[in-house]
């Protein structure tokens, strides 16, 4: 195997430094330098041919090598690709900084021709922007897929650790994905104490970290999404489906398996926007000064917060802000949330959504706004309702079936918004043990508790709130006085349909209380008169 040389690159200011082998069981021979000409102050004039010709040479040698970046700053835009780490002092000493004026699509770029890049670092380094670049991003990574079969690209089994973008205009860091014609994911790579931020000037274009396409198994910890800058960014989390340079989508293809551990994300429009992902996790983060939380949406799967903090992210000035928001079919968990701060709307989905917000535990000191939920439907035949577990209902028309996305044994709460007819046969109905199978009619106001079997893709009325309650046997139990059947003292009534009777107690003219039997003519007959 290739033993690859550790590079340093110097300058004419840091060419007497004593550098600490990366490698402890390098020989001294396998060292290379690689210097800026002397008299080229690389702070200030463009150095990219230099820095890349040592990036080059080290890629060239097939093996895993490293580029020390010296303290200071070097203006370089570059391209890493596979086996190379690029490896500061640190991220407040070692910066690469733009060249004024250039339209490259970022300052860092990870591509290479012939598949996936592997093996790339990034660690102990400032990537710092120009205000005259209006359109770079700070990190930009797309690798084209290979010319011939498997056709693969992306970057995989790499780490970017104690890296600071600052202030790059276009966006912050952008991993470009495959899509539905090439195996392209950007995957296996771990950011660690990596912050993306813009202190000053104008962006609302700006996205802080844009995930796109195929995206998935990445671990985020410790990882910084700030807009400072004048007004609000665009995202700062923005997880989308494939899309071109433009950000025009192209394709369905989502991210997956993404975790994201005690990270920041502020200053945006919309704090987090995730489109078609599935299995997105949220541990400990904070969502903060965003116009709105977050937006999740194109059927996106499996997105969970937990043990997050969003912190004065639902107020946009116009009183239609939301700290959470749901479209179409998605749906999303949160747990022990804690809401803080002025917001307009706390959970939000649009009228045609049968996605679902499960909250779980929650804490806040924002008054509890809600829209969309419960989920207000048209009663008709067959009643679509997603994942949504809180469903209010209106209009005459029967119901005989309930169609329902949520996990076996889910409950699901109904709220009759009109009187409602539903029937326990031809659909999925079922009532309980006893009723008759035909159209039983709640009244408005009534509160009724399905159960969800998945299996059998049945509901079954399990309790109900409404004037009348009805059973199929009643058996009263009990001992020492716990089992017995009370009758609350009424002044009258109504009789019941054909073929009925109802029992009762009244209060009569001797103020003493009388056990009624009323038939359905109206008639009524004492069974029992207090003594």
């Amino acid at each position: 195997m290739t033993q690859s040389p550790d590079i340093r690159l110097l300058t004419e200011t840091n060419a007497a430094e004593t550098f600490t082998r990366e490698n402890l069981d390098a020989e001294p021979a396998l060292w290379a330098d690689k210097y800026v000409p002397l008299g080229v102050d690389p702070s200030t004039t463009d150095v990219s041919v230099y820095v890349q010709q040592a990036i080059d040479e080290a890629a060239g040698t097939g093996a895993e090598s490293t580029i020390h970046w010296p303290a200071g700053t070097v203006r370089a835009e570059i391209t890493i690709p596979s086996n190379v780490k690029i490896k500061g002092s640190s991220h407040g000493r070692s910066v690469i900084r733009a060249v004024s004026g250039s339209t490259r699509k970022g300052i860092v770029t990870m591509s290479q021709i012939g598949g996936p890049i592997t093996r790339f670092s990034l660690e102990d380094v400032s990537i710092t922007g120009e205000a005259a670049n209006v359109n770079q991003w700070g990190i930009y990574a797309k690798v084209p897929p290979r010319a011939v079969s498997p056709f693969d690209s992306g970057i995989w089994y790499s780490s970017l650790r104690n890296v600071k973008v600052t202030n790059t205009l276009g966006g912050g860091i952008w991993l470009i994905g495959g899509g539905d014609d090439s195996l392209g994911p950007m995957q296996f790579i771990n950011f660690d104490n990596v912050s993306v931020q813009v202190t000053t000037g104008t962006a609302p274009g700006w996205d802080g970290i844009l995930l796109s396409g195929q995206v998935g198994q990445v671990v985020f910890n410790q990882v910084e999404s700030s807009y400072r800058g004048t007004g609000f960014a665009h995202r700062a989390l923005w997880i989308a489906r494939e899309m071109n340079e433009a950000k025009v989508n192209l394709s369905d293809r989502w991210g997956y398996a993404l975790s994201f551990n005690a990270c920041t994300f502020q200053g945006a429009a919309v704090g987090i926007q995730i489109e078609r992902a599935q299995g997105i996790a949220f541990n400990g983060c904070w969502v903060e000064d965003n116009q709105n939380g977050f937006l999740v949406g194109q059927a996106a799967k499996g997105i969970t917060f937990t043990s997050c903090v969003f912190s004065d992210s639902g107020s946009d000035g116009s009183g239609t802000g939301y700290v959470g928001k749901v479209d179409d079919t998605s749906s999303v968990v949160l747990i022990a949330p804690m809401i803080l701060g002025t917001i307009d709307t706390l959970w939000s989905q649009d009228a045609s959504s049968t996605g679902n917000i499960d909250v779980i535990a929650s804490s806040d000191s924002a008054t509890r706004v809600l829209v969309g939920f419960p989920k207000s439907l048209a009663a008709t035949g067959n009643v679509v309702i997603g994942a949504n577990k809180y469903i209010g209902l209106t209009g005459s028309t029967t119901i005989n079936s309930i169609s329902s996305t949520l996990e076996n044994g889910s409950l699901i709460s109904v709220r009759a918004l009109s009187a409602l007819t539903i029937v326990g046969t031809g659909g999925n109905i079922r009532f309980p043990l006893g009723w008759p199978t035909t159209a039983r009619t709640f009244p408005s106001g009534s509160r009724l508790l399905f159960s969800y079997d998945k299996g059998g893709n049945n509901v079954t009325l399990i309790s109900h709130t409404g004037t009348t309650q009805t059973v199929g046997a009643v058996d009263v139990i009990g001992s020492a006085g716990a089992g017995f059947l009370g009758l609350a003292t009424q002044s009258a009534t109504p009789a019941g349909t054909a073929g009925t009777a109802r029992v009762f107690s009244r209060v009569n003219g001797s103020s003493k209380t009388e056990v009624c039997v009323q038939f359905p003519t109206g008639a009524v007959v004492v069974i029992a008169t207090e003594p």
